[in-house]
């Protein structure tokens, strides 16, 4: 507890929101990614290749 009382509220709160939000925006981006296929190629040029 004594440990805890050192860390203000503040950087609790970015300790927490910081990976949770970064999380979030990997997330959108995956979910934009699945439901638009044709983004696909355009992020990974080397499947292009191959099916050349």
């Amino acid at each position: 507890m004594m440990m805890a009382m050192n860390f203000s509220f503040d950087t609790l709160f970015f300790v927490i929101a910081v990976p949770a939000a970064i999380s979030a925006g990997m997330l959108i981006l995956l979910t934009l990614v699945v439901r638009n296929p044709i983004t696909v190629p355009d992020a990974l040029p080397s499947a292009g290749i191959v099916n050349k």
